[in-house]
């Protein structure tokens, strides 16, 4: 019975020394720490998540001083009602439906924006990676709309998105001469709906950039949800800055780790391409072209002419040319030394 005895007397050891013991040795010590660390983390976690739901709601608070802009200047107010009546025509004489009442606002819930954030940024991307393929015409009447017709000054919001001032005067700069660019973007027919959209959308992005960075930035803190929580947390106080330094100074860094400097003009290039729609964008253009001349384009015919040379070297003696050009050549054909000039010429109209 010795070799029996002593096999329950080492297990009886092991389980003193697991169970009994204090000491880093006892399973149940251990497994009371790891939970006090799990009971740790997901305190940190509830209170980054606290803290991201109040600066979130700080942002929204902008947008909402902005939408609160709304029927505070009637001269402005009676001026995008004249602006809408010539788009609803243009819609009209075009065939175009249009059914947009409003933009979409901030989600209330850090992680629903954080997600949304995402998904737009995904859009922008996977178009700008469409970009070379077929959107040439695109190209050209986003850039003449961002280089013809007037942007918003976002420098006049540093004092709502700062905390300084409500914006009570910033409605004199709300008109639409001022918001050309943004109203070609998004369409609404009020002083303040295009400013609060453009503002909203540029914070979305900002705010998925920065919360790529959170998670490298946060990634050693071991809990995955403590490490979600602190990057959105991150992502919402770097872009609350971002909206500053954008207001204050012009410009923001596209990223920490890529330092290129984004305007507030090449934001709304970038939103020009993600909200490609271009029969409303033109029906707006041509709704500014009308109110900023008081002259109807349906009205109006179009004409553009168009002259092309061309200049081919000469493979044989430019004599024997000048005689063939004499019998065969068209009005305005020529031989230049070595070279035979060909020029035509379009007329278009509609």
């Amino acid at each position: 019975m010795k070799g029996t005895v002593l096999e329950a007397s080492r297990t009886l050891q092991s389980f003193v020394s697991n169970y009994g013991v204090s000491g880093s040795g006892n399973i149940i010590d251990r497994q009371q720490a790891s939970l006090e660390q799990f009971r740790t983390s997901d305190k940190e976690r509830k209170a980054m998540e606290k803290q991201a739901s109040q600066k979130l709601k700080q942002a929204s608070k902008v947008i909402e001083a902005i939408n609160g802009l709304n029927g505070q200047h009637q001269a402005i107010i009676d001026e995008f009602r004249e602006l809408q009546q010539y788009y609803d025509e243009s819609l009209q004489f075009n065939a175009e439906a249009d059914n947009m009442n409003k933009g979409k606002p901030l989600d209330d819930d850090p992680y629903d924006a954080g997600k949304q954030a995402m998904d737009n940024m995904d859009g922008m991307f996977g178009f700008m990676g469409n970009v070379l393929g077929g959107v040439r015409d695109e190209l050209f009447q986003n850039e003449y709309a961002v280089h013809y017709y007037q942007h918003f000054d976002i420098g006049n919001l540093t004092g709502m998105v700062d905390g300084s001032n409500t914006g009570g005067d910033v409605i004199q700069e709300f008109a639409i001469g001022n918001q050309e660019v943004e109203y070609i973007l998004y369409g609404f027919h009020n002083p303040a709906g295009n400013i609060s959209a453009a503002y909203a959308e540029i914070f979305g992005s900002r705010l998925a950039i920065r919360t790529m960075e959170g998670f490298i930035v946060n990634s050693k803190l071991g809990n995955p949800l403590a490490i979600l929580a602190a990057a959105i947390l991150y992502g919402i106080e770097k872009a609350i800055e971002d909206m500053i330094q954008l207001c204050q100074k012009g410009s923001v860094q596209l990223s920490k780790y890529v330092p290129v400097e984004l305007t507030y003009r090449d934001h709304l290039r970038i939103f020009l391409f993600i909200h490609s729609n271009n029969e409303k964008k033109l029906s707006r253009m041509l709704a500014l072209i009308r109110l900023n001349t008081g002259t109807n384009p349906a009205e109006r015919f179009t004409y553009a002419s168009g002259e092309v040379k061309t200049a081919m070297r000469l493979w044989f003696l430019p004599g024997v040319t000048k005689a063939i050009g004499v019998v065969f050549g068209s009005d305005g054909d020529e031989v230049q030394g070595n070279r035979y000039m060909v020029k035509r010429k379009a007329d278009f109209s509609y």
